[in-house]
């Protein structure tokens, strides 16, 4: 993807979530739009972006603060700097959340090749506990070109809004999800 598209993806991300937790308050609720609202959808997404914070992670911080310290979920508050400062803030946080998540998963596959199970198996089982970027990266270090296929286009999606998922799979991927 290049930076336009990332960027454009960002934009799609925040609106989409944004529209989300609107609708759980509002039936008759409609996106805001017109020239000065892209213009903040944009800037947001470039603020989140140059910082590599996920959208949607975002859009969720930001809409529990306005439900528990506001009467409504308010363009100005969402677009604001001040709040992506303070999602930034407990970014170290959540990165070691993400961190032990993914090794879990990588646990919980290697528990599962130690009973006997194939890699194969464990990949393809979509009740397991495991994200479609470690499946991907797990079918890549396993050099099987149509098992990883299966997982890329999520993977990719989670690469790109998860970019701290690079660093604690990057050993595994293949560079051009780099």
């Amino acid at each position: 993807m290049n930076d336009d598209e990332i960027l454009s993806a960002y934009v799609g991300a925040l609106k989409d979530a944004y529209e989300t937790k609107m609708r759980l308050l509002d039936e008759t609720f409609r996106m805001h739009s017109g020239p000065k609202a892209e213009a903040k959808w944009g800037m947001l997404a470039g603020l989140l972006l140059a910082r590599q914070l996920d959208p949607a992670g975002y859009m969720q911080y930001v809409f529990d603060f306005c439900c528990e310290h506001l009467d409504g979920f308010y363009i100005p508050v969402v677009t604001s700097l001040k709040m992506v400062e303070r999602y930034a803030a407990r970014l170290p946080e959540h990165q070691k959340q993400l961190a032990k998540s993914v090794q879990y998963q990588i646990a919980h596959v290697n528990d599962r090749i130690g009973r006997g199970e194939s890699l194969v198996d464990i990949l393809t089982d979509a009740n397991a506990p495991v994200n479609a970027a470690v499946r991907y990266a797990m079918a890549c270090a396993l050099q099987d070109p149509a098992l990883a296929a299966e997982f890329k286009p999520e993977a990719k999606y989670l690469l790109v809004f998860e970019p701290h998922l690079k660093k604690l799979l990057g050993a595994w991927l293949p560079k051009e999800m780099l």
